[in-house]
């Protein structure tokens, strides 16, 4: 018997490589598994065990050279490194070795507890605990005007970014829309592929890489676009006027003058001038990025002792640039003596103003005494802007801001890994390479014989698959509280806890009870129209009840398809911000949870809505190419048939049969065909039977997609258990 445990060099952690020591009496035991079948939304690692090795010399140098292993046993948990188990120089195990933990015994002597990891366990270690926005995206970053809106709608699919026409809420009259009403999606091969390159692996797929996984994108469901903390902070100020009054004599006569208040300090808090907007010496505001702004003015003034009541003044915030203009709400009139006035000024609402844009705070002032008096702009007068968080024309999108910001990795991939039953082999020679395909492409037909292995002295077990402990099947997409959400879920969920599109699948049983959940982190979009054009456009945004006032919303992430341009009757109009540089478009960047409005392949729901929200064109169809039938009709009719059942059997089995395993292949003995599901603890070290478990392949007829027409705004048609799609 020649077990072996082998470590590899990377070449970064440490030099060379090296065989651990083992103990002779310690059994290696391995388990192989694709997925749980009572639960089979879970995906487990491929392997995984923990062995206790001892301390020898050859270990103690081998680990603490990986491990950074010092005198007082403290060592680096971080670190792993790639492992092989081989018995008589046949692998068995491919993955990655971690030291759990160093044991003192008897003697000053210590063990080591080694932790080996199946790969697709560690594909999930690598990202734990990291967010989507934890991820590089800078190179997306671009500037937020009509030119790139327009361009992104005919980029190749499955890269970068697209904006769609999604109704946030904005347009009022449905035909009327500014750059400011769209928000980049992001495309979800796009942060897919992103999540591989972070976490050092590689895939092959055929689904990952065809034109429906690449057509899939993650929309914007914030409320709004916001500028980032340090975008607003390099265009906002404060100043005052500090050390010194500005004093001036004031003008006698019938006719005002104004004069520039200066603000001499934005460098002591609480003034500030991050990005040097304001210039303490002129008095000037340049405004250094399009946007809409508040400005505000606090101004404390007395006047000397020839002050009277027949001298008085007003404050004005002017901007100076295009036509002088004054931009706050007409000033109040302040008659001025030797006593102390404070008063504030402010322009009445946000204002858009384009960078460059040159603004600053005039007192007017006239006197009708003889000499003229001084006044004073006391110390402590002072002058804000702030900007207003909302994007605007040509300001810089920072893209980690419009991607879902507290999702983690882990549940982006295992939801998609759920949607669309997706399942990983590793490639056995190339490093962190993993082969990923839907359920039903997984397998393939080639058959390995396995009848001699069977241990003939032992009847194998068959498990009905009425032994499952679920009755209904559920899969559905989590609650929002959208518009046409609620009142989808208000319809046909009160009793139900239905979700728009949701697909239950119910077991033939007298015996189970319990509900098995699939449930998305997406929330369902449904589509929506209207009767001014024949555009169809997802709809997230929230009606109050009672005023029915239209507002944004911060929606929960979702998932839609992106069809490209299609044909907008009649045309609709989108303008730069502030309803400038109108341009005709004829087309529309659809997006939604079916392909095609019209005449649909296929559709994002799990199971068919029992109604729809949009206006069907004359003869249009709906398709049953959903996900449920899909990705995972096939597998539930399979685990749930009433002929169907498990298998668990003994096998004699060698290191090269664990070597040439396959979960892919068809496995045949007692004459019949079987997919293989699990191997227990397979020790090849001992000559002795190993425990596995299978699916017996039930054969049945594969799903065809079907269509039917619409015949009403809400109809039978949308109840599959009614009538069925033909």
């Amino acid at each position: 018997m020649n077990t072996q445990l082998m470590i590899l060099s990377s070449g970064t952690i440490f030099a060379s490589s090296g065989i651990i020591d083992l103990y002779n009496d310690i059994p290696i035991s391995l388990n192989y598994n694709i997925a749980d079948i009572k639960t089979p939304q879970n995906r487990n690692a491929d392997y995984s065990k923990t062995i206790t090795v001892p301390g020898s010399n050859n270990n103690n140098n081998l680990l603490s050279h990986i491990y950074e292993i010092g005198i007082d046993r403290l060592y680096n948990p971080n670190h792993k490194v790639e492992a092989r188990i081989l018995y008589d120089s046949v692998q068995v195990f491919k993955g990655f070795m971690r030291l759990a933990k160093i044991m003192s015994k008897d003697g000053g002597l210590i063990e080591y507890d080694l932790e080996l990891r199946g790969r697709l366990d560690d594909l999930f270690v690598s990202v734990k605990g990291k967010f989507l926005t934890d991820l590089t995206w800078s190179d997306l970053d671009h500037t937020y005007n009509k030119t790139n809106l327009k361009a992104s709608w005919s980029t190749p699919v499955g890269s970068n970014y697209v904006y769609p026409v999604i109704d946030y809420g904005y347009s009022i009259n449905k035909k009327d829309y500014e750059v400011s009403n769209f928000a980049p999606a992001t495309y979800l091969k796009e942060i897919w592929d992103r999540i591989f390159s972070y976490a050092g692996f590689q895939y092959s797929s055929t689904f990952l890489t065809g034109t429906f996984f690449k057509s899939l994108i993650i929309p914007f469901t914030s409320d709004k676009m916001r500028l980032t903390e340090a975008q607003i902070n390099l265009r906002q100020f404060r100043a005052s006027r500090a050390t010194t009054d500005q004093t001036f004599a004031m003008t006698f006569g019938s006719t005002y003058t104004y004069t520039d208040i200066i603000f001499n300090n934005d460098s002591t808090a609480p003034n500030e001038d991050t990005g040097g907007v304001y210039n303490t010496t002129t008095g000037i505001w340049t405004c250094g990025a399009n946007g809409y702004y508040n400005i505000s003015a606090y101004l404390t003034i007395a006047g000397d002792a020839a002050a009277t009541q027949n001298s008085s003044m007003w404050c004005r915030i002017i901007d100076v640039t295009n036509t002088p203009r004054q931009i706050d709400m007409p000033g109040s009139y302040y008659a001025i003596s030797t006593q102390t006035i404070s008063f504030s000024i402010a322009t009445p609402s946000p204002l858009y103003i384009s960078s460059g844009t040159q603004v600053k705070v005039q007192l007017a002032h006239l006197t009708q005494s003889s000499p003229a008096p001084n006044i004073s702009v006391k110390i402590g007068s002072y002058v804000y802007v702030k900007a207003k968080a909302d994007m605007s024309n040509g300001d810089t999108i920072i893209f980690e801001n419009t991607i879902p910001q507290k999702l983690t990795i882990t549940e982006l991939l295992i939801n998609v890994i759920k949607m669309f039953n997706l399942y990983f082999e590793y490639d056995k020679d190339i490093p962190n390479k993993i082969y990923i395909e839907p359920r039903n492409d997984y397998y393939n037909s080639t058959i390995q014989d396995w009848s001699e292995k069977l241990d003939t002295n032992s009847i194998p077990e068959i498990i009905p698959m009425g032994s499952l402990d679920a009755k209904r099947y559920i899969f559905k997409y989590k609650k929002d509280n959208d518009y046409l959400n609620s009142i989808y879920q208000d319809t046909y969920g009160k009793d139900t806890n239905s979700t728009y599109g949701d697909k239950l699948k119910e077991v033939d049983n007298d015996f189970l009870k319990n509900d098995n959940v699939m449930e998305s982190i997406f929330s369902p979009t449904p589509l929506y129209s209207d009767t001014t054009s024949n555009r169809v456009y997802p709809l997230i945004e929230k009606v109050d009840p009672v005023t029915k006032v239209i507002s944004q919303i911060q929606a929960n992430p979702r998932i839609l398809y992106y069809g490209g341009l299609k044909t907008s009757t009649p045309s609709w109009n989108l303008f730069d911000f502030g309803k400038s540089n109108p341009s005709t478009e004829t087309q529309y960047p659809y997006c939604g949870h079916l392909d095609d409005p019209d005449a649909p392949t296929l559709d994002l729901s799990f199971g068919v809505p029992n109604e729809v929200y949009y206006i069907p064109v004359w003869n249009a169809s709906y398709s049953n190419n959903n996900i449920y039938n899909k990705y995972w009709r096939q597998f539930i009719e399979e685990i749930t048939d009433k002929n169907s059942s498990i298998v668990v059997a003994w096998f004699w089995l060698k290191p090269v049969d664990i070597m040439e395993v396959d979960f892919r292949h068809v496995y045949r003995f007692l004459n019949q065909n079987f997919r293989l599901n699990k191997i227990y603890d397979y020790n090849p070290s001992e000559n002795s039977l190993t425990k596995c478990e299978f699916i017996k392949i039930k054969g049945g007829i594969p799903f065809v997609a079907k269509t039917k027409t619409f015949t009403g705004a809400r109809d039978s048609i949308f109840d599959p258990q009614i009538i069925p799609l033909t």
